[in-house]
């Protein structure tokens, strides 16, 4: 199932806010993801889907979310069970599509493992936005 947001712009307001009130480790670390996900895939637009921090391709499907727990942050890519895990990043998972990786705190995973799972989850959504 692919599914797009009701309101995407470049940088939500309502993002932002959800993203602020993260408190903490895993707060930082749900702002660290949400900058690197603005940074890595420069035209994604964004919004809250599910109460959650999303991102989508341009006029496309959305891709990645971060959520902020008490003791960790999560990347949440729903198409993650297509992608080359390569360095074991992902948490165990019962969902047919979906995957995740969890950070502590910023940059508990080195950025060039997570962007190369974004491209991934990027072109995914490109490719089921055309």
């Amino acid at each position: 199932m692919t599914f797009r947001l009701k309101d995407p712009q470049k940088r939500n307001p309502k993002v932002e806010r959800v993203l602020e009130a993260g408190l903490g480790e895993p707060g930082e670390a749900g702002r660290w993801l949400a900058d690197l996900i603005r940074s890595t895939v420069k035209d994604a637009e964004e919004d809250l889907y599910h109460q959650m921090p999303t991102w989508a391709v341009k006029d496309g499907v959305g891709f990645a979310h971060v959520s902020i727990f008490t003791r960790h942050a999560s990347l949440g890519l729903t198409r993650g069970a297509r992608i080359d895990d390569a360095d074991g990043l992902f948490e165990p998972s019962t969902s047919a599509t979906y995957r995740a990786v969890k950070l502590t705190k910023p940059g508990a995973v080195p950025k060039v493992k997570l962007v190369r799972l974004l491209k991934q989850a990027v072109a995914i959504a490109k490719e089921e936005s055309a």
